[in-house]
């Protein structure tokens, strides 16, 4: 789950098709960490190596200590970043069109599911593997942009994203085994969707 779905779901939610980002959101639902879909397009993008990107490692900030701030600070600030979509200001929104229902909601549908399916047993190793998987998402978040500060210009505002904000190990079998996730800074790229508020 870790180290296929989570690269699989990450490139899933960034494709321009409705319904493959609606697949990688599915994904990361059932990895129990649903709300990284949100963090991840509406606060890491726009915010990287900033203080207001939870997923930006500090620097001499322990992988532990990271992971518990982000996985919370994703939590919170991908919530908040929802409420304030335009698309829920404009259009009549109703509870249930919160993207937050269904991470929280397909996260419980899974837990009951395990639950019937294989009692108390498989809803523990289901605990366990989601829990798994996330400790692998999380250190790999940690080192992509760890210690990295975007500097602010003359005009008051964080500077456009660029190479510099992420680390990379572009080596050709890391690439082609994870997707080109190793040339992280490609990713970030303006192209790729990153732009500053």
């Amino acid at each position: 789950m870790g180290q296929v779905s989570h690269p699989n779901a990450h490139e899933l939610i960034h494709h321009p098709l409705r319904r493959m980002r609606r697949l990688g959101s599915l994904i990361y639902t059932t990895m129990l960490i649903g709300h990284h879909v949100s963090a991840h397009l509406r606060v890491h993008h726009p915010q990287v190596a900033t203080r207001d990107d939870p997923n930006t490692a500090r620097r001499g900030e322990e992988v532990y200590c990271f992971l518990l701030r982000a996985w919370l600070g994703s939590f919170r600030a991908g919530l908040r970043a929802d409420d304030r979509l335009p698309t829920r200001k404009s259009v009549p929104a109703t509870a249930w069109s919160h993207p937050y229902v269904g991470y929280c909601g397909g996260a419980s549908f899974a837990l009951i599911l395990a639950t019937v399916a294989g009692g108390a047993p498989l809803l523990l190793l289901y605990l366990l593997l989601t829990g798994y998987a996330q400790l692998q998402i999380f250190p790999v978040d940690c080192v992509q942009h760890y210690g990295l500060q975007s500097a602010m210009t003359g005009s008051g505002r964080v500077e456009p994203v660029g190479p510099g904000h992420s680390w990379n190990a572009p080596h050709w079998y890391s690439s082609a085994m994870m997707l080109n996730a190793p040339r992280h800074s490609d990713h970030h790229l303006p192209l790729n969707g990153a732009t500053r508020n």
